[in-house]
C-alpha cells in the first residue's frame, strides 16, 4: 500500500488481504496464508533465498498441501525463481510466483491478473515445477522457473527464453480460464514427469561470492577487486562478444591473467546458439573456454552460486554448471567450445 509519510508504496498488506481482491478465490481451493518476510524485494539477499527456499519446503512436504503462490516483488523477480527452480528442482507440486508492476491497489496494476491466473494454472494444468505469473500487453504468461529473466525496466515486462522463439513463455492463461501451450518442447518435458534432483538438503550456509561484469563501452578492468570471489560471471554483447583490446586496462585479456594468477574462475555467457556457427570470430580473443550457452544471465549466476557451495572437486562443479539441472537449457548445446 502507499504510505503516506514516505508517500511510496511499501509491502504491508497480510496473504489475506491479497487473496480477498480475486473475485471468486473460495471456489478454488482452501486457502492457507504464511508470511516469511515483509521486506521490499530490492532488499532481499542469498541468504534470505535460502531460507526461503526451506520455509516453502516445510509446507510443500505435508501431505494437505496441493500447491505454492508466492507473492514476490518484480524487481528481484528472476533471480529468486531461478534460485527456487534449481534449489527445488524435485518438488512434486506446482510452485507459482506472483508478483505486480505497481502497488496492488492502483488501478495499473497487473498484480490481481497474475494471482487469479495463478490459480487458473494450478487448477486446469497443476504440473509439478516452479513458475511465475505475469500480465502483460493483454496476455497472461506462465514463464518457467528456471528460465525467468528479470523485469525490464522500460516496458514493465516479464520474459523468459524458449525452445524456439526468444522470450516465448511456457503458455498463456486466456480469459476463461484455459490454458494455451506455446513452448511445445518444453511443456512435452514437464508432461514426461522425469525424476529431478533437489539440492535444499545439501546445502547448508550460503552466501553471494560470485561477481557479474556486464560489458559496457570504458569499462576499466582495473578497477574489480578479485580477491574474496569464488567465480566471476562475465556477460557479454549482443553479439556475445566483449572488448578484447589486447593489452589495455579496457580489454579482457589482461583481466584473464589477473583471474589466472588468483586462481578465479571466470565464466563467459550465456550464448545463444547451437553452434560455433553462431559465434563470432571477435570472441576468439577470449582464451577462455568458460563458456556458457543457452540459458539466461539470471540462471547462470544462481548455479555459479549453488555449484560452489554444494561442491569441493572441480568436475563436480563443472558437471553442476554445464548440465540442465532444472529445463534451463532451451537446447542440448550448453557448452561452447571454440575452434
Amino acid at each position: 500500500k502507499i504510505d503516506e509519510k514516505l508517500n511510496a508504496a511499501i509491502p504491508s498488506l497480510t496473504g489475506e488481504e491479497i487473496m480477498e481482491m480475486v473475485t471468486g478465490i473460495e471456489n478454488y481451493a482452501l486457502i492457507e496464508n504464511h508470511t516469511f518476510s515483509k521486506l521490499p524485494s530490492p532488499h532481499i539477499t542469498i541468504e534470505m533465498m535460502l531460507e526461503l527456499s526451506k520455509f516453502t519446503k516445510q509446507i510443500i512436504d505435508r501431505d494437505d498441501i496441493d500447491a505454492i503462490v508466492i507473492t514476490h516483488g518484480t524487481d528481484t523477480l528472476g533471480y529468486v525463481a531461478n534460485f527456487l527452480a534449481m534449489i527445488l528442482a524435485d518438488i512434486e507440486v506446482p510452485l507459482v510466483i506472483v508478483s505486480s508492476n505497481y502497488e496492488v491497489t492502483d488501478i495499473r496494476a497487473n498484480g490481481v491478473k497474475n494471482l487469479k491466473s495463478a490459480f487458473d494454472f494450478i487448477s486446469n494444468v497443476g504440473l509439478p515445477g516452479v513458475y511465475v505469473s505475469y500480465y502483460y500487453n493483454n496476455d497472461s504468461k506462465i514463464i518457467y522457473g528456471s528460465r525467468v529473466r528479470q523485469c525490464m525496466q522500460i516496458t514493465d515486462d516479464v520474459n523468459g527464453i524458449s525452445s524456439h522463439t526468444p522470450m516465448l513463455p511456457l503458455g498463456k492463461v486466456l480469459n476463461n480460464g484455459e490454458f494455451r501451450v506455446l513452448d511445445r518442447e518444453l511443456y512435452c518435458k514437464l508432461t514426461a514427469n522425469e525424476t529431478r534432483k533437489g539440492y535444499l538438503n545439501e546445502i547448508g550456509k550460503i552466501n553471494s561470492n560470485v561477481l557479474i561484469i556486464n560489458p559496457y563501452v570504458g569499462n576499466n578492468y582495473s578497477n574489480y577487486n578479485i580477491s574474496r570471489v569464488d567465480a566471476v560471471l562475465h556477460t557479454l554483447y549482443h553479439s556475445g562478444t566483449c572488448p578484447c583490446i589486447s593489452d589495455s586496462k579496457y580489454g579482457i585479456q589482461a583481466f584473464e591473467k589477473e583471474c589466472r594468477k588468483k586462481d578465479i574462475p571466470l565464466y563467459f555467457g550465456p550464448i545463444y546458439g547451437k553452434d560455433n556457427r553462431d559465434i563470432y570470430s571477435s570472441t576468439n580473443g577470449i582464451n577462455s573456454d568458460n563458456f556458457i550457452m543457452n540459458t539466461t544471465t539470471e540462471n547462470a549466476y544462481v548455479k555459479l552460486i549453488l555449484a560452489y557451495h554444494l561442491f569441493k572437486n572441480e568436475n563436480d562443479i563443472q558437471r553442476f554448471i554445464y548440465e540442465d539441472v532444472n529445463n534451463e537449457h532451451i537446447n542440448n548445446y550448453t557448452r561452447l567450445r571454440k575452434r
